[in-house]
């Protein structure tokens, strides 16, 4: 992945930062964004809303304002942050190399850069304090296929935290996700953070 994306990354005070692409984003990603759903067919304002903490975003060529409500530091976000707009550029020039439209309908391969997002930036940190950790292996038809691990695998939540947790984020943050279906081997589980009920 091209982590050069970022050309300047300038917090202005604690509540607005201007982050300057190293090249001008198409013009169906300008705007004034201030939500995930807002966001919906704008690659860069997409990805941005991935990062926890994000109110708003605003975009004019290669030149993004960004506003959180999160008291976590700009310092803390920096990566994060770069992190999710080298992701979208990338997706960016895939679209470009294969004529498609930057702003249509996600593709399998788009989600899945999205939701490897979520899983880096949002879900992975919430679920290491449970020794956890959530794999993605692929995106089929809008399915995405996920493997769970260390707390999380034979976990007596598990089932929760994948439907009303990570599941339910997911749908707010990719447009069109049909769903997750989990493969984890729970059985063989062998530090689970909540021990399954014994049948």
């Amino acid at each position: 992945m091209n982590t050069t994306a970022v050309a300047s990354f300038n917090p202005l005070d604690d509540r607005n930062c201007r982050v300057v692409l190293g090249r001008s984003v198409a013009s169906v990603d300008r705007g004034v964004f201030t939500s995930p759903d807002a966001a919906a067919g704008h690659p860069v304002a997409q990805a941005l809303f991935c990062v926890r903490g994000l109110a708003s975003v605003s975009i004019v060529g290669g030149d993004i304002m960004i506003t959180k409500d999160s008291p976590t530091p700009w310092d803390a976000l920096e990566k994060p942050i770069r992190y999710a707009l080298a992701t979208a550029v990338a997706r960016m020039e895939r679209a470009a190399l294969t004529g498609a439209a930057a702003g249509e309908s996600l593709n399998d391969t788009q989600m899945y850069d999205l939701i490897q997002i979520v899983f880096h930036e949002q879900i992975n940190p919430s679920i290491a304090s449970h020794g956890g950790m959530i794999e993605l292996l692929d995106v089929q038809d809008a399915m995405a296929t996920v493997r769970m691990s260390g707390g999380c695998q034979g976990c007596g939540m598990a089932s929760v935290t994948l439907r009303q947790g990570i599941e339910t984020t997911l749908r707010q943050l990719v447009p069109g996700l049909a769903g997750l279906t989990d493969i984890t081997n729970h059985s063989a589980g062998t530090n689970p953070y909540f021990a399954a009920a014994k049948k």
